[in-house]
């Protein structure tokens, strides 16, 4: 039998090597946050894996599912999780995932996104607002809006931002920006946005900022920061091939691989004026 899955079986999973683990995630180059979540969601559901009943996890199934199947790959055994996987009746991609997707845009109230960002400032202050509602105006991920900002306090706009063009130059730093999975190219940028940024100077973390808004009794909507990005981007008639660009979705189509060719100044002001529309929507023009 593998011994790994004889540790598994074990009474109290103390045989993982959990640093081990984390180093072979670092290794894959995912994301911090990533790396984090399938460590946490892989302790929390081993016993799940270890008894064979993996209906019994706990948390998000999804980031279950993922931790899970990362360790089992770090432990060489994943042929043991897909069989689980199937004798336990669950799928990563199952028909639920369209009735989800429906009932979330049915029920979604993404405007009210402006209230909570309206709320940070009254509460925590502009350092914190800003953080957020950068994400928002470019409709980044939580993880690559911070970490463009503790690049620009580190290093400045000078080789990260186009004047010309007026976007911010992620693929010029593919180590923290073109991950494995998770990519960010550029990211469309004002005169408001510029001037904001060229007087940025702190450096900040995604755990600290979310503590400070459950001190204040304060939701993270960080990813509805995103969704409102895109949504409002398709409402002022942007193709959805340019919002996928913009939030580093890259479609691997015959279409977008060989003939979707944009003119990119036109790409990039009609982008920017969406962006300007999210400005006023938050008052930027008033700090």
């Amino acid at each position: 039998m593998n011994p790994y899955i004889t540790a598994l079986q074990g009474t109290n999973g103390k045989e993982i090597d959990w640093s081990g683990f984390k180093s072979w995630l670092i290794a894959k180059d995912f994301s911090p946050m990533y790396i984090s979540n399938c460590v946490g969601a892989a302790k929390r559901n081993i016993d799940a894996f270890r008894s064979g009943r993996l209906s019994s996890i706990v948390g998000s199934e999804k980031i279950a599912l993922r931790g899970l199947s990362n360790l089992s790959k770090y432990l060489g055994c994943y042929s043991k999780f897909k069989t689980l996987l199937t004798d336990s009746g669950l799928h990563w991609n199952s028909g639920e995932n369209a009735d989800w997707a429906f009932f979330d845009l049915w029920n979604c109230d993404l405007t009210s996104t402006y209230n909570w960002l309206n709320d940070i400032k009254a509460k925590l202050g502009y350092e914190t607002w800003w953080v957020f509602s950068f994400q928002l105006l470019t409709g980044m991920r939580t993880g690559e809006a911070i970490n463009s900002l503790n690049l620009i306090a580190e290093h400045g706009l000078d080789n990260y931002l186009d004047k010309e063009r007026l976007v911010l130059q992620h693929f010029k730093f593919r180590q923290i920006f073109l991950r494995r999975t998770k990519k960010v190219f550029f990211s469309v940028v004002t005169e408001d946005m510029v001037k904001a940024l060229a007087s940025w100077n702190v450096k900040v973390n995604y755990v600290c900022l979310a503590k400070r808004l459950e001190y204040k009794g304060l939701a993270v909507r960080t990813y509805d920061c995103r969704k409102l990005w895109g949504t409002r981007m398709r409402e002022q008639g942007i193709p959805t091939e340019i919002i996928d660009m913009c939030q580093g979705r890259i479609a691997t189509s015959l279409f977008q691989k060989h003939y979707f060719r944009p003119d990119i100044k036109s790409m990039l002001d009609n982008v920017r004026q969406g962006v300007r529309q999210i400005e006023t929507m938050i008052g930027l023009q008033n700090f």
